[in-house]
């Protein structure tokens, strides 16, 4: 499953670490358990990871687009989402910004979420008699990305400030407990989400879920090409018209509206961070109409493109 190699890990090595001699790089063979949590933060405009085994994961960047295979399945990491990443699941990713991009990675160590679960979840009459007993990590997380929490962004901020500042181990512990904590809240508060749909049984409304947040993620994945319904109702295994039904359920919006706004969302990232002409950026978000782009754009930001990159 894991592919030893003995030539250093570009990606892993070009990483700036919270904890110093805890990185982890599955592609050298090394032992995840006995590896503690960190950290990992960085700043770049073009890098390529590979393909590599996770721990369990979240993975944020703080501006910009980042790409992530995970799984086989294509996700794009945003300022306004987060990715967690499954322990031992398969993963690549790639970074290609018009300008660098920061990104963090914070991984727990397995018997670190194993300790939390049973903390959290088993009775403290029994944690005291047999505290080694409860239960161990699974595969609870959707692979799909979450949309942004204010609690999870600010500790990722303080995660990342502490490994520019470069503080001490003690600084991180306290701050990992807090994170995994409150991704498992949400991830409560995404069930809870699911729960609503209405007409289901429980079972068929989670892998609903998983599906058409698959078929989101592939849509914000390759927002910049000439989408079509029948395209992206496959990767939900569901008829099109199943898909737009659940979609609009689940998102409050049709597939058009959301690849409409992403797009925009894009283009204004694009007029802030690069010297594009702005007929090429129409191109790059995937409009091959400037009229169109020009009309859409103004709707939303009340400018044109060109007034928006001058305010900025």
């Amino acid at each position: 499953m894991v592919s030893h190699q003995s030539t250093p890990c570009h990606y892993c090595d070009s990483l700036l670490v919270a904890r110093k001699g805890n990185n982890f790089c599955s592609n050298q063979g090394d032992d995840l358990r006995k590896k503690r949590s960190n950290a990992f933060y960085i700043k770049s405009q073009s890098i390529s990871s590979g393909s590599h085994i996770s721990r369990l994961t979240i993975r944020a960047v703080f501006e910009g687009y980042q790409f992530y295979e995970v799984e086989g399945a294509d996700h794009m990491l945003k300022k306004d989402n987060y990715l967690i990443v499954n322990q031992g699941y398969n993963y690549r990713s790639e970074i290609d910004s018009t300008k660098p991009l920061e990104a963090l990675i914070v991984a727990f160590n397995p018997e670190f979420v194993d300790d939390f679960l049973r903390v959290n979840e088993v009775c403290p009459e029994h944690l005291l008699d047999e505290p080694e007993v409860g239960p161990e990590q699974s595969n609870t997380f959707f692979e799909n990305t979450y949309a942004s929490d204010a609690q999870i962004s600010h500790l990722l901020g303080q995660i990342r400030a502490g490994i520019l500042n470069e503080e001490g181990s003690l600084f991180f512990d306290g701050l990992y407990y807090q994170l995994l904590e409150r991704m498992f809240e949400m991830h409560s508060v995404t069930l809870d989400h699911v729960h609503q749909i209405p007409l289901m049984r429980t079972s068929t409304k989670i892998e609903l879920f998983r599906r058409i947040g698959m078929a989101k993620d592939y849509i914000d994945a390759h927002i910049k090409e000439d989408l079509d319904i029948d395209e992206i109702s496959q990767v939900a295994a569901l008829s099109s018209f199943h898909f737009l039904r659940m979609f609009k359920l689940i998102y409050g919006q049709t597939p058009h509206n959301y690849i409409t706004s992403e797009r925009m969302k894009l283009a204004a990232f694009l007029l802030n961070s690069s010297e594009l002409p702005v007929g090429q950026v129409c191109q790059e978000v995937g409009f091959e109409n400037i009229s169109s782009f020009g009309r859409l754009f103004r709707s939303r930001f009340g400018v044109t493109a060109s007034e928006f990159r001058k305010q900025a």
